[in-house]
């Protein structure tokens, strides 16, 4: 079963808080064993040296408090409100983003969160919980960072080859260092010119086979989408007849975003557009895809990844 995600926890933390005040420490903790989590999932940190459960923990009560459905009476402390009583009054089965978004206080959490880019997403429990305004870049960046290292040891857990932008060789998630990574490249294999192959170089992820690359994966975290599209742009530029398989992969809180920006004049006046040889893959999906094939990936075919991705044209066909 794998660890529950900040949406699973919702409903438990506002029933374990309904009981009496408690501290987030505590609630993480009694949590985890209502959960059943293993020893090793309980220590397993985030690369911000984060607790991962704790963090998800965290993220429940942010959403709960910014709801209206818990205060804070004191530092730390838990306290069950008037409106979070009257919610679970419903008996609701489950506390989701449809939920949440019945409560106006939520609402405007929300649009403040998408105008000043605090928080990463709205669906993701995999970031570090913010205490500061300069937390929101260390969020972003430990969210990169994961879904890179998920790319990474998909494409190598598939038997692939691998390769980390150039500029990212030195980063790690959690004790798993990239440039230890199995299968990881010293180089790329050189199939174009040298402009192209430093467009390459910095893509995010590339899965590799012999010397042909399967696939090329930009992530964007951030709220800003636009330095992957532009790197996949100048590869449509510079290599109108390129055969390799694009993916943008973003939160899908950001998937209306994506889809604007990447059907805009701008990325579609090449030929092919931008938005015919790019797809579009969200971070919950690839999350859930790999847990749901965790025993068997070995077995698969890189092609698995095309189940997960969706069409970025304006009208999808697929």
């Amino acid at each position: 079963m794998p660890m529950p995600n900040k949406m699973d926890l919702t409903l438990p933390l506002l029933k374990l808080v309904s009981e009496r005040q408690i501290g987030i420490q505590e609630a993480t903790s009694q949590l985890s064993s209502v959960f059943k989590l293993s020893t090793s999932e309980r220590e397993e940190v985030l690369a911000s040296g984060k607790g991962r459960f704790y963090d998800r923990v965290g993220w429940a009560r942010v959403y709960l408090r910014q709801a209206g459905l818990v205060d804070l009476p004191k530092r730390g402390q838990l306290r069950i409100t008037k409106l979070g009583r009257e919610l679970l009054a419903e008996n609701p089965a489950r506390i989701d983003m449809k939920t949440l978004e019945r409560y106006p206080a939520f609402l405007s959490f929300m649009e403040r969160s998408a105008k000043s880019g605090r928080y990463v997403s709205r669906n993701i429990g995999v970031v570090t919980v913010p205490t500061s305004e300069s937390d929101s870049a260390i969020a972003e960046a430990t969210l990169h960072t994961e879904i890179q290292y998920r790319l990474l040891k998909l494409g190598s857990d598939l038997g692939l080859s691998v390769w980390v932008a150039r500029n990212d060789r030195s980063r790690s998630f959690g004790k798993e260092k990239f440039a230890e990574m199995p299968r990881l490249l010293s180089e790329v294999p050189l199939q174009f010119d040298m402009v192209t192959n430093r467009i390459i170089e910095l893509i995010d992820v590339l899965w590799i086979k012999g010397r042909s690359i399967v696939a090329a994966f930009e992530i964007e975290s951030t709220t800003s989408i636009y330095s992957g599209l532009l790197r996949m742009s100048d590869l449509a530029a510079m290599q109108p007849n390129i055969k390799i398989k694009l993916f943008l992969v973003a939160p899908e809180a950001r998937r209306a975003k994506v889809m604007q920006e990447i059907n805009r004049p701008t990325f579609s006046s090449f030929s092919p557009a931008v938005n015919e040889i790019c797809r579009y893959i969200s971070f919950e999906r690839l999350s859930a895809a790999i847990a749901a094939a965790e025993d068997y990936i070995p077995h698969l075919k890189p092609g698995f990844i095309d189940g997960v991705a969706e069409s970025c044209g304006s009208s999808d066909d697929d």
